[in-house]
């Protein structure tokens, strides 16, 4: 593609993973399955005014690409890897679940010119452990989306090239207000804040004297050589997305001040506070790679929670009031069931799925349950599946990624054992390109999978970043009647399941 072209469109980027032993693993159904992700690619090109990429990688090590396969900025996909590395320190017992994190974090925080944590949030944040930054129940501001507004906070981080290391996003004056929004553990809110602070524990947890100087590609080093090499993430803890080699981002909110309607929308390739956020939001890598992450050696899995060791923490453990109806602690309390045993650490770092992320997507009191894991979200919720809500085929955890230029999702789904990563060269007041894709993208890889045919789905916006995807797959075949009916548990089109039944 020339760069002109690069200039009028942008570009999704998708990279999946199929289930080893499906009727995806011949070669023929990867050519098929190439064939049709390619069209997807073509449509969507032509909804949103951007050209696609995809990748598909199977666990067998099935691969599948079409379209672009240039690296992108993922946006807060980043917090997928930093919850896997950190996994990785519990795992080896280096910390727990419980450890408060201020005494570890305030050296480096010191260090830095800032104060303490609890100079920075108040008394209470003494009381944060590592559960908390993981599961967003920390209570700390947000950089990204806190008050004041409008303007947008982060309408600062793109007017220049200046970086926006941990120092400057933490001294803003609505970041470190002296309290907290809430107390630690009584609920959550998403804040990016708290993995700028578990950037930071994992640099105390490395003997880095600074921030920078912890490789976040040590997440990695776990793996065998050749299977770390086929890994090609670039972390841009300094530097601008044109510098990392990213394909060119565009702007087009109005809530950053750019005018939605203009194409290609505002070149973010020289904007340094792309990549704002560090160790929350500075991946840039190509789909496949993304992929891997998300269904690989790092996809999430049912967590055993593990006693600390002895003299891990300087500060007594505190018991707080942490269940709620929404969200929980642990595998145990995220609705996972009973946690698998846990053998020696499987390559990179085990994440916690989120709650009901075993199971169908499911409601609570009349209300969606927001399912919050260990660094993922309950994705099953955004309904973008076009999966029936109580079949297993609507289950569904990650993450979602927005940054300037870029907006992206990552997405496991446990019942065909696949990942899929879409990233987009644009940035949009509904940031529903990544969703939108996906409600296709998904489908088609069901189909080839379970060897049934493709359902037609549309999507509608519903909310940000989320819709409803709709593909009718609302039949099962009810045994006693021998005949297909409509069911909650129905996976199936009508066809289909007249079919098979």
């Amino acid at each position: 593609m020339s760069g002109l072209s690069a200039t009028r469109t942008c570009l999704v980027v998708l990279g999946a993973s199929l289930a080893a032993g499906s009727a995806a693993g011949t070669a023929s159904a990867a050519a098929a399955l190439q064939k049709r992700l390619q069209e997807i690619a073509v449509e969507k090109q032509e909804l949103y005014n951007c050209s696609i990429g995809i990748a598909v990688e199977t666990g067998a090590g099935l691969v599948v690409s079409a379209g672009n396969d240039g690296s992108f900025a993922w946006g807060s996909v980043t917090k997928l890897a930093t919850g896997a590395a950190l996994m990785q320190q519990v795992a080896a017992r280096r910390i727990s679940l419980d450890t408060p994190v201020a005494p570890l974090i305030d050296p480096l925080l010191v260090r830095e010119g800032l104060g303490r944590m609890h100079v920075l949030f108040g008394p209470r944040a003494d009381s944060i452990t590592l559960e908390h930054l993981l599961a967003m129940k920390s209570g700390i501001p947000d950089y990204d989306t806190a008050t004041p507004y409008p303007p947008p906070p982060t309408d600062a981080f793109r007017k220049d090239a200046a970086e926006w290391p941990p120092a400057r996003l933490l001294n803003l004056s609505y970041v470190r207000k002296g309290k907290l929004e809430f107390e630690p553990g009584a609920h959550w809110a998403y804040s990016s804040t708290n993995f700028v602070l578990a950037g930071l524990l994992l640099a105390r947890l490395s003997n880095a004297t600074r921030w920078d100087a912890y490789g976040q590609a040590a997440l990695l080093s776990p793996l065998p050589a050749q299977r770390r090499s086929s890994y090609a993430l670039d972390f841009a803890s300094h530097g601008t997305p044109a510098a990392h080699g990213a394909v060119r981002g565009f702007d087009r909110t109005s809530y950053n001040g750019a005018n939605a309607s203009a194409r290609p929308g505002v070149d973010v390739s020289d904007v340094a506070g792309v990549f704002g956020g560090w160790t929350a939001s500075d991946i840039v890598a190509p789909p496949a790679s993304v992929a891997r992450l998300a269904r690989g050696e790092a996809r999430v899995r049912p967590l055993r929670r593990q006693r600390p060791a002895a003299a891990r923490s300087p500060v007594r453990r505190r018991d707080d009031p942490r269940r709620q109806r929404c969200g929980g602690r642990g595998a145990e309390r995220l609705g996972a069931g009973r946690a698998a045993p846990e053998r020696r650490p499987r390559r990179l770092g085990r994440l916690a799925p989120p709650r009901g992320g075993e199971g169908p997507a499911r409601r609570e009191r009349g209300r969606d349950c927001v399912g919050v894991g260990l660094a993922t979200f309950n994705l099953s919720i955004m309904g973008v599946t076009g999966q029936s809500s109580l079949s297993p085929y609507a289950v569904s955890y990650g993450h979602l990624g927005a940054t300037y230029g870029y907006d992206s999702i990552a997405a496991y789904f446990p019942a065909i054992d696949a990942a899929v990563s879409i990233g987009t060269s644009i940035e949009t007041d509904s940031q529903t390109a990544p969703s939108d894709t996906l409600c296709l993208v998904y489908n088609a890889l069901l189909a080839a999978v379970r060897g049934t045919a493709e359902p037609r789905c549309s999507f509608s916006k519903e909310s940000y970043f989320g819709g409803r995807c709709d593909c009718g797959n609302t039949y099962a075949c009810h045994k006693l009647l021998r005949k297909c009916v409509k069911s909650e548990l129905g996976s199936l089109s009508k066809e289909d399941c007249s079919r098979t039944c």
